[in-house]
């Protein structure tokens, strides 16, 4: 886990003013994830075919704890992302997206999707690298 810190903040650090961050960010091979949610056989949110609006162009790293449970906003209208604050309640939004429940299986670091592009909810599976994402504005 720390060898991924470290990684991320040479990534950061290499990170120039004049190219878009988004453009250059690359998760380190350490950081990479399997796609696997073990509360996926119990809800349905994650088959939604809509995507959420664009909050972000990069992932978010969260440290979760075995057994606890995650919402993962899926709308991309929550003032706390990567996590749900239910502001797909919001009736005047009409919004058909709902937050995607995880529960960790082990304490691990999660990369959380912030474009609500990916095709692996609720992780991110490189969806913010696709040109319609970066040029996208961004959503919050």
């Amino acid at each position: 886990m720390l060898s991924a810190r470290v990684a991320m903040v040479q990534v950061l650090r290499s990170l120039s003013s004049s190219t878009p961050a988004a453009c250059k960010f690359r998760l380190p091979e350490e950081a990479k994830q399997e796609f696997s949610n073990p509360a996926a056989k119990y809800t349905t949110a994650q088959d939604i075919p809509e995507k959420g609006k664009i909050y972000d162009k990069k992932p978010f790293m969260i440290e979760v704890k075995k057994g606890k449970t995650y919402m993962w906003c899926a709308c991309g209208h929550s003032q706390k992302q990567p996590l749900c604050d239910g502001s797909h309640r919001n009736p005047f939004k009409a919004i058909q997206q709902r937050p995607v429940k995880y529960v960790a299986d082990a304490d691990k670091e999660v990369w959380f999707c912030m474009c609500k592009q990916t095709d692996h909810r609720p992780f991110c599976d490189g969806s913010h690298k696709h040109p319609d994402v970066q040029a996208a504005v961004r959503g919050h």
